[in-house]
């Protein structure tokens, strides 16, 4: 492998939900990793919010080739966008 995927988000992304579970060797970071030859890092969560990742995980990102990010439905859900 000759660079790192860095995913960010929540459970569509870290493939763990509200009752799903998901072999994260199948979940989006993983599969995309593979087809670019990279070494997937994903930090998501399940639960997340975007402020989530604004203030828990992007901090977290290491030096990588490719980065991604996935989120909002747990946002929705609580009928807000607030991230400030």
């Amino acid at each position: 492998m000759t660079g790192v995927l860095a995913a960010l988000g929540d459970s569509v992304t870290c493939g763990e939900g509200v009752g799903l579970r998901i072999p994260r060797e199948l979940t989006w970071p993983w599969l995309l990793a593979g087809v670019l030859g990279l070494e997937p890092v994903c930090l998501a969560v399940a639960g997340a919010t975007m402020r989530d990742v604004r203030d828990k995980q992007l901090p977290q990102v290491p030096r990588c080739t490719l980065g991604g990010v996935l989120i909002g439905l747990n946002d929705v859900c609580r009928g807000s966008f607030d991230s400030s």
